[in-house]
């Protein structure tokens, strides 16, 4: 029960990080029964994407690329709208651009990395560049 707990928790606090980070951060957004769905949805995407991740054992910079394009292209194509505004163009942006450069590879990649293994001259650094970059 316990486990079960802790997993339910630690999807709905990945979908809380990766949502706020692809989407808040960048649009106003209204507090809507849709705004927490796209907590509950990007939590599931996320938590399967780890879990791909680890199966397949992914450790290169290159194959996380890889995988987070494939799984943020799946949430623009089922859940966004957006992705067929303006093709062939928004099937690139949204997914490629915004969501794996963005979402995975500045905030959930490097960010843990930085905050786990170097010094705190270089986290408050790190933390600069992203404040004076977004």
């Amino acid at each position: 029960m316990i486990i079960i707990f802790h997993k339910i928790l630690l999807f709905l606090a990945l979908g809380m990080i990766l949502s706020s980070v692809s989407e808040t951060m960048f649009y106003q957004v209204d507090i809507t029964f849709e705004y927490y769905m796209f907590f509950i949805i990007y939590g599931l995407y996320g938590y399967l994407m780890i879990l791909l991740n680890y199966y397949y054992k992914i450790s290169s910079f290159a194959w996380l690329f890889i995988s987070a394009s494939i799984f943020w292209f799946l949430i623009e194509w089922a859940f966004v709208g957006i992705l067929y505004e303006s093709l062939p163009f928004s099937l690139v942006w949204t997914s490629l651009a915004w969501h794996t450069l963005i979402t995975v590879l500045l905030f959930w990649y490097y960010f843990r990395k930085t905050m786990l293994w170097v010094s705190l001259k270089n986290k408050i650094l790190y933390n600069s560049f992203l404040w004076v970059l977004l």
